[in-house]
């Protein structure tokens, strides 16, 4: 109809949704005790979701991306070539918060310098703990 007003619809937020089901996932399987791997930033909610791993009966194995401003960038990631400086800023704050806090946490550190060679660091590291 010409000039008829737009039905008016819920406004609802993709990362929301997203959230919403990411947390149903991990609700089920902590649930069911199976092992998770979580790829995600923890740096903002790592106290209660530790928290939560740890009245669960979970043991926690944290790795830590603590690479600079500049190598991310250099990097080229799909991510930072989206996010605005002042993002880039809070987030480099906010983990900058983290590790002040929780650094005593984190089983492996993942630095510029070290970044080439992850996978085989974080294997041995997860072996290590392992054994």
């Amino acid at each position: 109809m010409i000039g008829a007003a737009a039905p008016e619809y819920p406004v609802v937020s993709a990362t929301g949704i997203f959230i919403n089901r990411k947390d149903g996932y991990l609700n089920k399987l902590l649930a069911k005790g199976r092992s998770v791997i979580y790829d995600a930033s923890v740096d903002r909610t790592w106290q209660a979701f530790k928290q939560r791993l740890e009245q669960e009966g979970y043991i926690t194995f944290l790795i830590s991306f603590d690479l600079s401003p500049e190598f991310v960038k250099k990097l080229g990631t799909s991510a930072s070539s989206l996010i605005d400086s002042d993002a880039m800023e809070v987030y480099f704050t906010q983990h900058k918060k983290f590790l002040d806090a929780h650094g005593s946490t984190v089983d492996v550190h993942l630095t510029d310098k070290n970044f080439a060679d992850r996978f085989d660091i974080c294997i041995k590291a997860i072996d290590d703990m392992l054994a």
